[in-house]
């Protein structure tokens, strides 16, 4: 799906209750230019990535997503530097071959992501700021977090087991305040 190209922005879309399956590279649902709308129980499967917002020339921001499935071979979700203030509660994402959440944006929030078996749960960007994760359930991932150098102010909060993170930022502004040994990092 894409609308709203050319910095024309879509508002108001909805997109729920269907499913994208595919072993063909390419992405799923690329929000372009598309602010406060929804993605609700929707399941993306074997594709390169499954949603993609962030697009230059325009803000995707101010976006729902409810309870959507996605695992595929790239990033489940990839929020690029212009994905802002959209928010995530529920769902299951995972990624065969990279991080199943690659968030580079600003204060994007999931709530309650299920995020297993991948090689990467989350990674926070260089440029992600403010982004906040609370009571993610995360198991069996190679690497649970990831903190790319430059990345401030992000914080995680409560969930199971993080045994497996690694902060890259420089500084002390990232805060993980969870079990596991990757516990009480940053500010």
């Amino acid at each position: 799906y894409r609308y709203g190209t050319g910095g024309n922005d879509a508002y108001g879309v909805i997109l729920k209750d269907f499913s994208i399956v595919s072993t063909a590279a390419g992405t799923g649902i690329g929000f372009q230019h598309v602010t406060e709308s929804q993605i609700n129980n929707v399941a993306i499967e074997g594709l390169s990535v499954g949603i993609v917002l962030g697009f230059t020339g325009g803000c995707d921001c101010y976006n729902t997503f409810s309870q959507d499935h996605i695992f595929t071979t790239g990033y489940a979700v990839e929020l690029n530097q212009y994905a802002n203030q959209n928010q995530f509660y529920g769902g299951r994402f995972q990624s065969t071959t990279s991080s199943a959440i690659y968030d580079n944006g600003d204060a994007n929030t999931f709530y309650a992501p299920d995020v297993e078996g991948a090689s990467t749960g989350f990674e926070l960007g260089s440029q992600a700021g403010a982004d906040g994760i609370y009571s993610p359930y995360v198991e069996g991932n190679t690497q649970d977090v990831l903190i790319d150098s430059g990345a401030v102010g992000n914080s995680i909060m409560g969930g199971t087991y993080l045994g497996h993170v690694t902060d890259n930022s420089g500084n002390t502004s990232n805060f993980i305040f969870t079990t596991g040994a990757g516990a009480n990092q940053g500010g």
